[in-house]
Formats: C-alpha cells, structure tokens, sequence
C-alpha cells in the first residue's frame, strides 16, 4: 500500500506537470456526415479521446460488449510538436507546430454512443473502450509533401470499406488548429485526428484489419490487427 506521503506528492504533482490529450474532430468529410445523418457542423466538432485507449499495429482490440455495433473510423493523425498556446496561432507557420502524422483508427461503440446522444450526455463510454485508439508507427513531417493529399484505405478481411483523400476534408489542418488553439494550448506530444471519411462500419470477433497511409504509389504507414471478443487474457 502506498504511503500517504507518496500519495499525497502523487496528487501535488497534478499541479505542476503538463499531460498530453487526444482531440478529435467528428463529420469533417461530407460524405460521412451524410451517412451519419446529420449536417456539416459550422464549426470543427470536437471530441476526445484517451491515451489510455492506444494500441499499436499488431496488437488486438477486445470487444468487451461483443453484442453492441463497434465502428472502424480510419483517420489521419497528427502529432504536436511544438506547443500552440491559446490564442497564439499563426495560420501560415501551421506546419511548424507539426511533428509528424499516423494512421489512426478511432473506434465507436454506436450503441452507447446513441443512447447516450438520446439522453443529451457526454459520448465518453462510447469512444473510450480499452484499444478504441489504434495507431500506425510515426511519420516524420519531413516525408510527407502535402498533408492535405494523402489516401487513406482500410480493409476489413481484405475487403476495402473505407477510401478516400484527405483532400476532401471540410476543415482542414490550419483551420482545425486555429479552432482548437482558440479555446486551448496544445502543447508538446498532443495528438489530434482530423476525421473519418464515409464508409464506417461494424467489426467483430475473427476480423482482420489492414490500414495504409499514401502518398501517390508510396505507403507512408500501415497498421495491421486483428478482432476478438471478450477480454484479454
């Protein structure tokens, strides 16, 4: 058991280091907000999500409520480089607070996000499940020419489910960074996923997930894993 003296430096040092976050943003390709129902938000619709919730290529996302809809949201991602305090943003030096991107998944239990949508509350449950955060390894910003021509491809058993170019984002990096430095610093080590395109759809137990992020003929970072049901062992 830990000392109170340990715990209460543990609680103390709350106020003096500087944890890194996940920021989201929701319907940012038309198509998806389509297929989702709803309108193109006015502005970058925000979320979050956990650190906690990260696995990487390789590994196995565990449904633990194998009876709810589990989505695939493929996205690009970006990492933080260089801290971005509120109010701050300078729109033509965008890329020099980007250190590089990943292929991200952003996973979605639909059924409790929709009860929790019918009663008004915070979506929390149903986007930040054990291994709801899949990422790709590391892309230095350096090799990427344009982050607003990339192709993002998931295949789901070897079945393409979702296909598009970053091209088509609504809102796209400097604008989402100017959005979310307008009400919060992102500092160093931040991650942000830019949203999903159209096609986003169910997984389950037994099924194999491959994701690519390209650059014309060139795929900058793949992520590979698999589904099962219940818990790990």
């Amino acid at each position: 058991m830990s000392s109170a003296a340990a715990v209460r430096g543990l609680y103390e040092s709350l106020y003096t280091s500087t944890f890194n976050k996940v920021v989201c943003v929701g319907k940012n390709y038309a198509m998806h907000a389509k297929e989702m129902g709803g309108e193109v938000p006015k502005n970058p619709l925000l979320f979050d999500k956990c650190l906690s919730n990260i696995i990487q290529s390789g590994d196995t996302l565990y449904l633990r409520h194998p009876q709810n809809q589990v989505h695939h949201e493929v996205e690009l991602g970006l990492l933080i480089g260089k801290k971005l305090p509120k109010g701050s943003f300078a729109n033509t030096q965008w890329k020099n607070h980007i250190e590089g991107y990943f292929l991200g998944i952003d996973f979605t239990d639909r059924d409790l996000q929709g009860q929790f949508k019918k009663n008004g509350t915070p979506w929390t449950l149903g986007k930040c499940q054990d291994g709801f955060f899949a990422v790709s390894g590391f892309v230095e910003g350096a090799k990427v020419r344009n982050p607003h021509d990339l192709e993002l491809t998931l295949k789901i058993n070897d079945k393409v489910v979702q296909q598009d170019s970053t091209k088509n984002m609504i809102y796209q990096i400097p604008t989402i960074l100017e959005y979310i430095s307008h009400h919060l610093t992102l500092q160093e080590g931040d991650m942000i996923l830019t949203g999903t395109p159209a096609g986003v759809g169910p997984v389950k137990g037994g099924d194999y997930i491959f994701g690519t992020l390209g650059q014309g003929k060139e795929d900058l970072a793949t992520l590979y894993m698999k589904v099962e049901s219940g818990y790990a062992n």
